[in-house]
């Protein structure tokens, strides 16, 4: 993907921020702030989901995460928690998860950040992502980046009663070591 610098007046830009990254949705550019020498990484992963509603994969699976569109979606069937759990070939290092839910269905505020490294099956919690029941993309910035082959998402509770997750988007913002 190429990215391309383009001006947000929106936004404040502070003295640590060096670029600012355009990704097309559709007709509508969606602005993320990159800083320089980090990307998006979620093309080089391989994801698994929890669950999809009704197995309607096709419709409502994980691969709507990464297709750029805001028509398409991944859907958890009931019950909690849920998790979106992705694993690159080789470690990465994030600095910010961002994400879209649609309102009144989207984790809660017990969400939890894990990581883990290929050969194990374990999980260590890395951060809590307190997200909000908005309907708008939500960005956790880490404090301190994360060298990881593996990154779980853990949606402990949902806003929905039923325990749905509706998911429109899912980046992760970092460098790729291998290139």
């Amino acid at each position: 993907m190429e990215l391309t610098p383009v001006l947000n007046t929106s936004k404040p830009v502070s003295h640590h921020v060096t670029a600012w990254a355009g990704v097309v949705f559709g007709e509508k550019k969606h602005l993320a702030l990159i800083n320089m020498g980090e990307t998006s990484l979620v093309q080089e992963c391989e994801c698994r989901v929890s669950s999809v509603l009704g197995r309607n994969a096709r419709e409502l699976g994980k691969q709507h995460l990464f297709d750029g569109s805001p028509e398409t979606c991944w859907n958890s069937d009931h019950g909690t928690p849920q998790w979106v759990a992705l694993r690159w070939k080789e470690p990465v290092t994030v600095t910010a998860i961002a994400a879209q839910f649609q309102g009144g269905f989207c984790g809660s505020h017990d969400t939890i950040v894990e990581i883990g490294t290929n050969g194990s099956n374990s999980w260590q919690e890395a951060t809590p992502w307190h997200l909000e029941d908005v309907g708008t993309e939500q960005t956790l910035r880490l404090d301190v980046p994360l060298t990881l082959t593996r990154l779980r998402l853990n949606f402990n509770s949902s806003t929905d009663f039923h325990g749905r997750i509706i998911m429109y988007k899912l980046d992760v913002i970092g460098r790729n070591h291998s290139e």
